[in-house]
């Protein structure tokens, strides 16, 4: 007889395809908030990359043209 190895651990095997407690349900709001945020936050990285260099990133530059 062969045992998985949680049968051998002393741990025993649980289907989780048919264990309902360990079901989350898919929530659609939060889903949909979590690709407007996603979407938000991209939409800001590439604005701001699109503006080109900070302030401070121009003093750093400077800096590094007069060493």
């Amino acid at each position: 007889m062969t045992h998985s190895f949680l049968e051998r651990i002393g741990q025993p095997e649980v289907d989780l395809a048919n264990d309902r407690e360990e079901i989350v349900p898919f929530n659609v709001l939060n889903a949909t908030f979590i690709v407007k945020f996603s979407s938000s936050q991209m939409f800001s990285m590439l604005f701001r990359d699109s503006l080109g260099p900070t302030e401070t990133e121009r003093n750093a530059l400077m800096l590094e043209d007069f060493s």
